[in-house]
């Protein structure tokens, strides 16, 4: 059941949807605060690159006012373009920040932080939509604004380019998405260090690119070297975000693990994942559901039965079992 890549691009695509700050704190985030991240699927792919709601009715035409001050709206804003996404209506939510960005540029200019951010957004709905070739000048277009406003090495910037990367990788042009990313990872070292967990984000969206082309030991060092980020920050500052990124790492290396039929292995670090998935995010969490998915596939092709309790057979069990049938028909 594995995604193609365009498939995986698209499920990630709006994983990291910016709600933009106000202009009294912009100051905080030119020295290296993090961005307002809002969750939009609720769930973390097994191959991750690194925002639940009721659903609003008010088409953007009706309340005009919400566009005389949209810095002041941005809330409402972004949660009717996220519920217009949530039901596959693209064009609706690029009306709404057709206004947002529009707003911004007569209150702001062309160069402001807010422009940059608007223009970003429109990218990602874009790239969700699959139109590659109307993402990228946008998101090239944001890297300018977001560098001229706020410098060439604040996080923003980091954020269009690693976008403008998956649109490459959507595209299957892997080289120049690696270069992208290798570019930001440079930046981020530079200015978090080497032991920052958005250094152990950045080596993970490298470590996807290499899947995806193919590069699987290329693959596994880079999910390697995040990992062991990831764990040092866990024992400085622990944190169920930190424990979150931890878990699906080890799902990537234990799917990289799984295609190279290295079974064993494959099965101990999907095992680790999901104890630590399932702490944090409880046990009916989709992730959850999708990484016992793939355990139970890994233990299928090693052959191992997992024990079950005393008196029911648990859904690990179930699912192995029916994986070992299908393999055993194939």
């Amino acid at each position: 059941r594995e995604m193609t890549t365009q498939q995986r691009v698209r499920v990630t695509a709006l994983a990291a949807f910016v709600r933009p700050v106000s202009s009294e704190n912009v100051k905080h985030r030119k020295r290296g605060g993090r961005a307002d991240l809002r969750s939009i699927f609720g769930r973390i792919p097994v191959i991750p690159f690194s925002d639940d709601r009721n659903r609003l009715s008010l088409p953007i035409g009706v309340d005009r006012e919400k566009f005389l001050d949209a810095e002041l709206n941005l809330k409402c804003i972004y949660d009717q373009a996220v519920d217009h996404l949530e039901n596959d209506e693209v064009q609706e939510a690029l009306d709404l920040f057709d206004g947002v960005l529009k707003n911004h540029k007569e209150k702001y200019g062309e160069v402001h932080h807010l422009v940059g951010t608007a223009l970003h957004n429109k990218g990602l709905i874009y790239l969700y939509a699959e139109e590659y070739k109307m993402a990228l000048p946008l998101f090239q277009e944001a890297i300018n604004v977001r560098t001229a406003a706020l410098g060439p090495e604040h996080p923003d910037v980091s954020a269009s380019l690693i976008k403008s990367g998956l649109v490459l990788l959507a595209q299957e042009d892997f080289d120049g998405s690696l270069v992208i990313l290798c570019q930001v990872l440079r930046a981020r070292r530079k200015t978090l260090g080497y032991d920052h967990p958005q250094v152990a984000s950045i080596l993970n969206n490298i470590g996807c690119v290499h899947y995806e082309c193919g590069g699987l030991l290329a693959s596994l060092k880079a999910f390697e070297e995040a990992l062991e980020i990831q764990r040092n920050a866990l024992m400085k500052s622990p944190k169920d975000c930190i424990e979150v990124g931890i878990s699906s790492t080890l799902c990537n290396i234990g799917f990289v693990y799984f295609k190279r039929k290295e079974y064993a292995e494959a099965i101990v670090a999907l095992e680790e994942g999901l104890q630590i998935q399932r702490k944090v995010l409880g046990h009916l969490h989709s992730t959850v559901h999708t990484t016992v998915e793939n355990l139970a596939l890994a233990m299928a092709a090693a052959n191992i039965r997992p024990e079950d309790s005393a008196n029911t057979k648990s859904t690990l069990a179930k699912m192995t079992e029916m994986y070992m049938d299908m393999l055993k028909c194939n």
